[in-house]
């Protein structure tokens, strides 16, 4: 599962958000989708910074500190989605939101003085690949060939996949049953 997620109006490499593994026929797995989200920022060497709260129109910054740089909130107003800066003199820095813990976006290298402003739709993609992890960056193709469930006003909802096969010999198809909306 993963969101068509855009930056400064591009779209991004979608990441995949949750995955799930070996579910049975006829079995459940619960998972909650928050309206929460949170922001931070990652370096090249697999570092991340705290994570802070994050909703639409939030703007945060990455600023030198005399003990090396600081993720903290910008004390602007984002005027589209949650915006990240990145004010340090040297250095790239990728900005990041999670949802529920997990990776839900991730924008290319932000050099010095750039910034990214990230647009999440309410909706949520969901496709099919054995060899998906969480947090991974998926290919176009993968990213395309995915079913686009509305998420807008949602407050739960069962999501059910059907037509495959063990011997994945049919195309699966989602959908969403018994929707509850706030």
């Amino acid at each position: 599962m993963f969101h068509p997620t855009s930056a400064n109006g591009v779209p991004l490499k979608a990441v995949a958000w949750k995955v799930i593994r070996n579910c049975p026929y006829g079995w459940l797995h619960s998972f909650t989708y928050s309206l929460q989200l949170e922001a931070g920022i990652g370096d090249c060497y697999g570092n991340y910074s705290p994570r802070l709260a994050a909703r639409e129109g939030d703007a945060f910054v990455v600023q030198p500190t005399a003990a090396g740089r600081c993720f903290c909130r910008s004390g602007t107003h984002a005027a589209d989605g949650v915006a990240v800066r990145n004010e340090l003199a040297r250095g790239t820095l990728y900005a990041c939101l999670f949802n529920d813990g997990r990776l839900l976006a991730r924008s290319g290298g932000l050099a010095p003085r750039q910034g990214v402003s990230f647009r999440i739709p309410a909706v949520l993609r969901i496709g099919v690949d054995g060899n998906v992890r969480e947090g991974q960056l998926l290919d176009e193709a993968m990213a395309s060939a995915s079913c686009e469930l509305p998420l807008a006003g949602l407050r739960s909802a069962d999501l059910i996949m059907t037509g495959e096969d063990d011997a994945g010999a049919a195309r699966p198809v989602f959908h969403l049953e018994n929707l509850v909306y706030s």
